[in-house]
């Protein structure tokens, strides 16, 4: 079952890193689709950090599932809401907890970072969310779920010449002039004969 697509934004954030030695502040929005029926959170920025994250639009709906049978008084680790993600970023989790802290869905563990416990009736929360004021989303600000359109992909760009298939662009720029200005290279050559 495909989800609805993202294309109303029903807020924006920033929540402060809930790691230990993190500065900074996780970006997101919260999205939903043309007739409200689903809420999806995205990370859309990593401030003071250059750690990387998967910007995909998460059903909210995943995210619960995820702690469908986890206690609500026993504490969980980040990486429990690493299902609900198609990207394999290592940050997504720890992302998505610093954003659910921000939002009121989850609290701090005593004085363990990667702890968290759930407060809260997520449910509910969603159904409140779904009922604000959007406005229209950049389509272009997010990447269409995996689920949702085959990714593009270019064929890769032939090298002209054999021995340059492992050279970077740099490089072959660099070999291109040497061969026009080189007067014994075959290029320069047959420039002159013309």
């Amino acid at each position: 079952m495909t989800s609805p697509i993202p294309t109303l934004l029903i807020e924006s954030g920033a929540a402060p890193k809930t790691g230990l030695y993190s500065g900074g502040a996780v970006r997101y929005q919260l999205l939903t689709d043309n007739f409200h029926s689903d809420l999806f959170i995205a990370i859309t920025g990593n401030d003071g950090g250059s750690g990387y994250f998967s910007r995909e639009a998460v059903p909210f709906q995943k995210l619960m599932d995820c702690i469908a049978s986890h206690p609500m008084d026993q504490p969980l680790p980040s990486k429990i809401f690493a299902p609900a993600y198609e990207g394999r970023s290592a940050n997504n989790p720890g992302f998505c907890c610093a954003i659910l802290r921000h939002l009121k869905l989850l609290t701090s563990y005593q004085d363990k970072p990667f702890k968290h416990l759930l407060t809260g009736d997520w449910g509910l929360w969603r159904d409140v969310k779904l009922l604000e004021p959007t406005q229209p989303l950049d389509t272009k600000a997010l990447p269409a779920p995996k689920h949702q359109a085959p990714p593009l992909e270019l064929p890769a760009e032939p090298a002209s010449d054999p021995s340059e298939a492992g050279m970077s662009k740099r490089q072959k720029l660099r070999l291109k002039h040497k061969k026009v200005d080189d007067p014994l290279s075959e290029e320069s050559t047959h420039a002159d004969a013309a």
